[in-house]
């Protein structure tokens, strides 16, 4: 692990870089030394978990070195850094860098005493802090030079750096009403993603389509299970001819079924021979005994138990504003609507 952690905003990299190149050929501090998420080598492995590699270094490091800019005051993670700093107590120099100066410190920071970052004797006071943790520190004519030549090129490499973006209030307004409209998108995927697991593992217990098809409409909204079931039905009587399925309807709700021959003709008597109806006096009705005629039954009597007694109050007014009729099973413009070839 490193022993020297310089914290900076990702936008500094060109200043943190040049600090990091003085405390190495300034003091003869080896690269393995310092922890720098910039420079190549020295920063986060490939691969490595960002933030738990980052905690790891500061846990571990003897020296925390803080870059104080505007841009690290506008950067969350290193306000988290500084946090954890200040937390664990650790051996810490702040170098305050121009335009800001001492009055510019908050946070953590206020009433901290930092350094200049372009004060020659606060750099040295720096210095001697830092040669403790190196085995062959290089003299103090090295250092001198390598410090001039870092100051003499500081005002330019601080120009370069880009500035951070202030945030207009009506600005900041408009991103925070985004976050909570993302917040809520989240949070509702988030339940329809705990909603979809429950549903996998009911799924994979499921031994045959009909319990396969409970649980799916178990996990859907009421008009998917409307759509669903009449759906369902509506492609199961579009086998029958239309006679048999004239005899459905009027099965739903409790009348007999007598055709006038000039309307049906010959139909009833062929549905009747294919076993689909069965007559009486001349009055026909589905033939419960075949297994076609079940199925349809069937799937007829689970969306009339969804219509009338499990569907809410509030989707039968939905139903009723969307297709300005009544949600009544019994009407044929129901049947005409969703359930009639």
């Amino acid at each position: 692990m490193a022993e020297i952690f310089i914290s900076h905003a990702s936008s500094d990299q060109q200043l943190a870089d040049a600090f990091a190149r003085l405390l190495e050929g300034g003091i003869n501090l080896s690269q393995k030394q310092l922890f720098c998420t910039s420079l190549e080598d020295q920063g986060i492995p490939a691969g490595a978990d960002f933030k738990s590699f980052i905690q790891k270094q500061l846990e571990s490091c003897e020296i925390v070195i803080s870059l104080i800019t505007e841009n690290y005051y506008a950067s969350a993670f290193c306000m988290c850094e500084l946090g954890a700093t200040w937390i664990k107590a650790k051996n810490f120099i702040p170098f305050i860098v121009p335009p800001l100066g001492f009055g510019d410190l908050k946070g953590v920071l206020f009433g901290m005493q930092a350094i200049r970052i372009n004060d020659p004797a606060g750099l040295d006071q720096a210095r001697d802090r830092i040669l403790p943790l190196t085995k062959e520190p290089a003299g103090t004519a090295r250092w001198t030079k390598r410090r001039d030549e870092f100051l003499s090129a500081l005002d330019a490499l601080l120009k370069s750096l880009p500035k951070p973006k202030i945030i207009k209030p009506e600005e900041f307004e408009k991103l925070k009403s985004q976050k909570d409209d993302y917040k809520h998108e989240y949070d509702k995927a988030d339940e329809e993603n705990q909603g979809l697991r429950k549903q996998i593992v009911e799924l994979k217990k499921a031994k045959d389509k009909v319990q396969v098809a409970a649980i799916e409409r178990k996990y859907s909204s009421e008009w998917e299970v409307f759509d669903s079931l009449a759906e369902e039905a509506s492609q199961i009587l579009g086998q029958f001819p239309r006679v048999v399925v004239e005899a459905f309807f009027q099965r739903s709700h409790g009348n007999e079924f007598r055709p006038k021959w000039d309307s049906w003709r010959d139909e009833p008597r062929e549905a009747e021979e294919e076993g689909l109806l069965v007559g009486d006096e001349g009055s026909f009705d589905v033939n419960e005994s075949n297994l076609k005629i079940k199925k349809a039954l069937a799937a007829l009597r689970a969306l009339r138990t969804f219509v009338n007694e499990t569907s809410s109050e509030e989707f039968g007014k939905q139903y009723e504003k969307r297709y300005e009729e009544n949600f009544d099973m019994t009407l044929r413009p129901f049947w005409e609507r969703h359930l009639m070839p």
